[in-house]
């Protein structure tokens, strides 16, 4: 139920150079008086420990078990008979124990320094937006505004402008950090760029339509045929009553995308 083992004490190599030796034990109580500063597992008692062993083996082993390394390291320099050696391998390992430690101290400050600049910046724009909010200039009310001055500037119908001013007091009454707020904004947006104030002549000419279409549009004959007999329609209706309202049927294309209803589109308007 238990285990047996046979051992056999081993030896530490002669040494030849005291002082170089007491060198290296120097090293290694700094070394190690350094890490404990360093390293939150280790205390003064630690320290204070590895000053009441004199032996330089005995020490080595001793700050080698105190160390955060693997086991197959510690073997390693346990399975080293020549004491200067084994020192120096420890020392190694002290440092780069010291080097993981401190860079991992950088890390973790460089982390909370991101952190707290990007709370801090939070609090300074919410505190911006308490201060507008109270003057009456909060980026809601100034956006509006300007959307509002755009409206009444772009020209529209008064159809338009009214369905405009519309869904503008409907989007003043939606959460800034709604997706229906985008949407809205971006409808009223696209109301203010249209031409409404920039308008072209008819130009009619049924071969020159038929000209532009064949240009631009391969084939498609059922449809430009269509298209010719919408335009057909509409310049004798005009030449039919030249001061009045021409009114007819809407052109709608249907298909999927890329077949070329916008493109065709394009060329009636090229076309008239």
């Amino acid at each position: 139920p238990y285990f047996v083992a046979a051992i056999e004490a081993l030896e530490d190599d002669p040494v030849e150079d005291e002082l170089a030796l007491e060198a290296l034990v120097s090293n290694l109580r700094k070394s190690f008086d350094e890490l404990m500063h360093v390293a939150p597992a280790l205390t003064e008692e630690h320290t204070g420990m590895l000053r009441n062993i004199q032996k330089p083996n005995r020490l080595t082993d001793r700050a080698i078990s105190l160390i955060n390394t693997s086991n197959q390291e510690k073997q390693e320099i346990l399975e080293e008979l020549n004491i200067k050696n084994r020192i120096e391998k420890a020392l190694t390992l002290i440092s780069r124990e010291i080097q993981r430690i401190k860079l991992g101290e950088e890390i973790q400050s460089e982390v909370h320094d991101e952190i707290s600049k990007t709370q801090r910046e939070y609090y300074l724009r919410e505190q911006m937006k308490a201060i507008k909010k109270e003057l009456g200039e909060d980026e809601g009310s100034v956006e509006l505004k300007e959307l509002e001055d755009k409206i009444k500037a772009a020209g529209m119908s008064e159809e338009a402008e009214k369905v405009s001013m519309k869904e503008l007091d409907r989007l003043s009454r939606i959460p800034t950090q709604s997706p229906e707020y985008n949407v809205s904004r971006t409808y009223i947006e696209w109301l203010i760029d249209l031409p409404w104030s920039e308008s072209t002549e008819d130009r009619i000419n049924l071969k020159e339509a038929l000209k532009i279409l064949d240009e631009d549009h391969y084939g498609l004959d059922k449809i430009k045929e269509r298209i010719i007999e919408y335009l057909a329609v509409k310049n004798l209706k005009q030449k039919k009553d030249p001061n009045g309202s021409v009114r007819g049927p809407i052109l709608c294309f249907g298909g999927p995308p890329g077949v070329g209803k916008t493109s065709l589109g394009k060329s009636i308007a090229r076309a008239m």
